[in-house]
């Protein structure tokens, strides 16, 4: 989807939440292994997976919520 660009501007990052989501990814995900059934949907709302299915490294998960 095209989106205003959030990346490092000037010295600085145009958004905080663009540096804290790049710790997170370094941090968590890309050294340790994450669940991607257990990280995030499962920590925030009761959901029903209908069906999962993954093409190279594209997971979609089809929930009810």
């Amino acid at each position: 989807m095209e989106h205003a660009d959030c990346g490092f501007n000037k010295g600085r990052w145009r958004d905080d939440n663009s540096r804290w989501n790049q710790l997170r990814y370094n941090n968590e995900v890309q050294l340790v292994y994450r669940d991607d059934i257990d990280d995030g949907l499962s920590t925030c709302i009761d959901y029903t997976l209908y069906g999962k299915t993954k093409n190279n490294k594209i997971t979609h998960l089809n929930v009810g919520i």
